[in-house]
């Protein structure tokens, strides 16, 4: 998502103060809006998997403008890797540049093979979990703790909310 708003921002689509305030409200909730491994092989890879399965067209969703999106087809893989170089400058600057707290997945499903290993954060959270939940199945699901290194749980949640609907959140 953080890469499409991008993406918009090179079209003029998107105003860069949105592009800035997606960007800092993703990283702020401990969103990946980066990743090392996204790089012009995964580009030229997932630009190929996705023509074969959307009859030849990219059709990628891009915020324009804030709120709602617009599907463009007239990338090349050209166009995508040079607005990458661009997204990763953009995201540099971020905390963690640009990882996310939970970056990895187990990725098995993909044939990679490759799953991180965990990872002890500041305040002893493998991987920015801080505790569990009871799911719906009855099994334990992680929460994350994405406020650990990025600020208040309130301003966050009130970041996400328009000013006439701030509430207050005990922290």
């Amino acid at each position: 998502m953080a890469y499409t708003a991008t993406l918009a921002l090179d079209r003029g689509m998107l105003p860069k103060e949105d592009h800035t305030r997606l960007l800092k409200l993703f990283s702020r909730a401990g969103l990946s809006i980066d990743h090392p491994l996204y790089n012009d092989d995964v580009i030229e890879k997932g630009t190929a998997a996705i023509l074969k399965t959307r009859d030849g067209a990219l059709r990628l969703a891009v915020p324009a403008p804030l709120g709602q999106c617009k599907f463009v087809n007239e990338y090349t893989d050209d166009d995508l890797k040079r607005v990458l170089k661009l997204h990763k400058k953009h995201t540099a600057q971020y905390p963690r540049a640009g990882a996310g707290l939970e970056a990895y997945v187990d990725s098995s499903d993909m044939g990679e093979g490759f799953k991180a290993p965990p990872k002890e954060g500041p305040n002893g959270h493998v991987n920015g979990v801080s505790s569990t939940r009871s799911g719906t199945n009855g099994r334990k699901a992680p929460v994350q703790d994405a406020h650990q290194e990025n600020g208040e749980a309130q301003d966050v949640f009130n970041e996400s909310l328009s000013k006439s609907r701030r509430v207050e959140v005990a922290a």
